[in-house]
């Protein structure tokens, strides 16, 4: 009975899991159309609620891997607990329960290819952004250094450097 409720408690923290992730996958999306459309505000948000999300999924492994430790000593089993994956218990649990662990095992997976996929393609759209920006910044500064004109003594425009008048000038 002990290592039922053992197994529905490690069940319950990897669906929970799985949740999580599923919730970073929709704020994923979500980034992606705020950086698409530079939505940046919004963009913010989504990086504190996948923030807030990773804190979570850090609680809920810490709570799996106690889990994992208190089935693996009920259940007699001399492996490191560490070293035990889903899949491992799967195998060294009745057929219901296994079909539970192997289903939510199988949903972690897809999700996680999923939101490393997600996370790929938003390092690349932010990596693009990122670089238009510089490109832009380094045009305008160009056609300023080219165009910058200041005032000569005699009343007449001459061509000067940014920042020349400003550094240069004696006191």
């Amino acid at each position: 009975m002990l290592i039922m409720k053992e197994l529905n408690r490690l069940v319950s923290v990897l669906d929970e899991e799985a949740r999580c992730y599923d919730r970073i996958r929709h704020e994923q999306q979500a980034e992606q159309q705020n950086i698409i459309s530079h939505n940046y505000s919004a963009l913010d948000e989504n990086v504190l609620q996948i923030e807030r999300l990773c804190w979570h999924l850090e609680n809920l492994e810490r709570e799996r891997e106690k889990a994992v430790r208190d089935l693996s000593m009920n259940m007699g089993w001399t492996s490191f607990p560490q070293e035990l994956t889903v899949t491992d218990i799967a195998e060294r649990v009745s057929p219901p329960q296994a079909t539970k662990l192997r289903e939510v095992s199988d949903r972690l997976s897809a999700l996680l290819d999923q939101v490393g996929s997600a996370n790929q393609e938003n390092a690349y759209l932010l990596g693009r952004s990122l670089q238009s920006v510089s490109e832009i910044l380094g045009s305008l500064l160009k056609e300023l250094n080219e165009t910058n004109l200041a005032y000569t003594n005699q009343g007449q425009a001459k061509a000067q450097p940014v920042g020349a008048g400003l550094f240069n000038q004696h006191a």
